[in-house]
């Protein structure tokens, strides 16, 4: 569902969810959490060359029931420069990338509010051989706003 607007972005991009079996559910506040994953793939289409891929994946970290959710947006475009990191989660803020690219410098910041109202974290990592991925990290008793419902991981 969190890719769903980011395939009228990026009809020229590979976008791909990769989830665990449809039985696997992890309690969060779907909505935050939808939310939050869209930016995440809205900005790896915009910044990233047409023909790239985008893969959305979401797991359990560990074996347990008591372990962290984790989704990752994982981008094969040209990576986020050095220089524009200390920057990606102020608002507004935009770089040198989004020249030309519609948007308010507000997503990051936004999405990283809705991880952290969760109790979660989100870091923006370097990929191996370019790219970028994004990394939500959703504890399994979530913090602060109280979880409406579990979401299913192929949501």
């Amino acid at each position: 569902e969190a890719t769903a607007s980011a395939r009228l972005l990026g009809d020229s991009h590979d976008l791909r969810v990769e989830t665990p079996g449809p039985d696997a559910a992890f309690e969060c506040d779907p909505e935050l959490t939808r939310l939050a994953v869209a930016n995440l793939v809205e900005n790896a289409v915009k910044y990233t060359p047409a023909g790239t891929t985008v893969t959305v994946r979401a797991r359990r970290e560990g074996q347990r029931a008591t372990d962290a959710l984790l989704i990752e947006v994982d981008d094969d475009g040209p990576g986020i420069p050095a220089a524009a990191r200390p920057g990606l989660f102020v608002a507004p803020w935009r770089g040198e990338a989004a020249a030309g690219v519609a948007g308010t410098g507000l997503g990051l910041m936004l999405a990283q509010r809705m991880v952290q109202a969760q109790g979660g974290t989100l870091e923006l990592l370097d990929r191996d051989g370019g790219g970028t991925v994004a990394r939500i990290r959703l504890p399994a008793s979530p913090t602060g706003t109280q979880p409406s419902s579990t979401i299913a991981a192929n949501s």
